[in-house]
């Protein structure tokens, strides 16, 4: 894959009118143009709440189309993903915000209690992940905007907490490395059709979603 591919040139080159990228359980599947559109609207609402590139965004949502939306916007600006597991206590998911510092954390209604516990205290503000997705679902024609650079691939795009409850030995994850890994997995399914059940990883689900995606899957 060359370089300066990105998630927003990848969702292009599929062919914005094909088939289903993303099925959902819930609704209509969406295509590459509903997720370029979506992510797109989703991107520009985050801006003019102030979220630059580089800044760190915590998203505590379950495993979603919505969270695919959320991921790919962020992705577009040029912030970085900081998923948190929505299974966690108030008390792990406290760990990661203090010691991550996000400048926002992205919540569903139902996690709301729980991100609002983690975030006490600090700096780091909660926001209203439903009423982000549901704006970007909404017909009417997506703000325009000019996808962040890709820039050094050293950049970081995701930081994945794993490990056992209660140890954070949170992953710092690259463009580059992002890139070869879900490059490596198109390259092995050309001609794949992906489901994805959604297990309980953040980081493999995304690189399956972006491999199936990169492959035409």
């Amino acid at each position: 894959m060359p370089d300066d591919e990105s998630i927003a040139a990848v969702l292009r080159r599929r062919g914005p009118d094909e088939d289903p990228v993303v099925v959902r359980g819930d609704g209509p599947a969406l295509t590459a143009r509903d997720c370029l559109e979506g992510s797109a609207a989703i991107a520009a609402a985050l801006a003019a709440d102030g979220v630059r590139r580089g800044d760190r965004v915590a998203v505590l949502h379950d495993l979603s189309p919505d969270a695919l939306l959320l991921w790919w916007a962020l992705a577009r600006l040029g912030a970085v993903y900081l998923p948190l597991n929505p299974t966690w206590t108030p008390r792990l998911a406290r760990r990661v915000v203090t010691g991550r510092g996000p400048v926002v954390l992205l919540a569903e209604p139902r996690h709301r209690r729980v991100a609002e516990q983690a975030a006490a205290g600090t700096p780091t503000r909660v926001a209203d992940a439903a009423g982000l997705t549901a704006a970007a679902r909404c017909d009417r024609p997506a703000a325009a905007l000019d996808d962040a650079p890709a820039g050094p691939l050293e950049d970081c795009c995701i930081v994945h907490n794993s490990g056992l409850p209660g140890i954070d030995h949170g992953v710092r994850g690259t463009w580059r490395q992002f890139a070869v890994m879900g490059g490596n997995m198109a390259a092995m399914h050309p001609a794949g059709r992906v489901l994805v059940a959604a297990p309980p990883c953040f980081m493999g689900v995304l690189l399956t979603v972006y491999g199936a995606v990169a492959s035409g899957g």
